[in-house]
């Protein structure tokens, strides 16, 4: 049977984000949402708020004082960065399996750490561009590849088929899944992603991040989190099911406005924002 078509069977019983996660996100769309409303939300989910207040005292934000209410850390953050770490810790927290023993060369904290890196290196590159929200930007590099997760758990063979075909023909990800499926994890990502309600900039950025040039919406942060997954790769930080690097899209290029030999220092800082989102890492390896 077709991967469509089985998921149009699973549809329903595929996860969806906690109640308490899409309340924080309608209290943000609501621009007469005070901090305390979010507060109140968030606190009643104590795990999710004791990993949320770790994030914020991590070294990812490296604030000078402990912040130790969920309060202070809206007044701090904003509403749109709790809410983007509260969707980040969720997606960690509803893939928890860490996949069937008989996959083929798939390896779930070597996945997240290359998703860790392509979010943060689309949170760099959108702050020298001046990017509206960096943190965003952070989340839509982090969840880019959610398709192959979704495939991996709940389409577990055909997931196998592809990570062995690409590897034995050395081919790219999504190339392997072209000769094999009918759908691809961008795909399935996005449909995913819709189920959950997420911001259209995150569904753009799942959809075409092997393509920013198709993409009509969102351009500028879909071509961040393409080159990021370029740049992660040359790297070779983490691995997201293959080995290769996929070609950069020269429209993606020139939206980032560097030169060739800013490269070695966008690398340098990479590896360091890397280490301060190692919080992040040690929720993906519990997941």
């Amino acid at each position: 049977m077709p991967v469509s078509e089985k998921l149009l069977q699973k549809i329903e019983t595929l996860p969806t984000l906690p109640i308490v996660v899409t309340r924080i996100m309608q209290l943000v769309e609501n621009p007469k949402t005070a901090a305390v409303e979010i507060s109140k939300v968030v606190s009643l989910d104590p795990a999710l708020t004791v990993k949320i207040l770790k994030i914020v005292n991590s070294a990812y934000y490296g604030f000078p004082k402990q912040i130790t209410t969920i309060t202070h850390a809206i007044m701090i953050l904003g509403f749109e960065d709790v809410k983007n770490i509260a969707m980040g810790i969720s997606v960690f927290d509803i893939f928890k399996s860490k996949g069937a023993k008989d996959a083929v060369e798939f390896d779930r904290v070597a996945f997240w750490q290359h998703s860790i890196a392509v979010g943060s290196c689309t949170k760099l590159l959108a702050k020298k561009l001046r990017y509206k929200n960096p943190e965003e930007a952070f989340i839509c590099g982090l969840l880019h590849d959610i398709g192959k997760i979704i495939l991996d758990q709940y389409f577990h063979e055909e997931f196998n088929a592809v990570i062995k075909l690409a590897k034995d023909e050395n081919l790219l990800f999504v190339n392997a899944e072209k000769r094999l499926n009918d759908m691809d994890h961008p795909e399935i990502g996005r449909i995913v992603a819709k189920k959950w309600g997420l911001p259209s900039t995150i569904i753009d950025c799942i959809t075409s991040h092997h393509n920013p040039a198709a993409c009509e919406n969102n351009q500028l942060v879909v071509a961040l989190v393409h080159a990021s997954d370029v740049f992660c790769k040359i790297q070779k930080i983490g691995n997201s099911g293959d080995t290769l690097v996929p070609q950069l899209q020269k429209t993606a290029w020139d939206q980032l406005k560097l030169q060739p030999t800013d490269l070695t220092k966008l690398y340098e800082e990479l590896h360091e924002e890397v280490k301060k989102a190692d919080t992040f890492m040690e929720f993906a390896k519990t997941a």
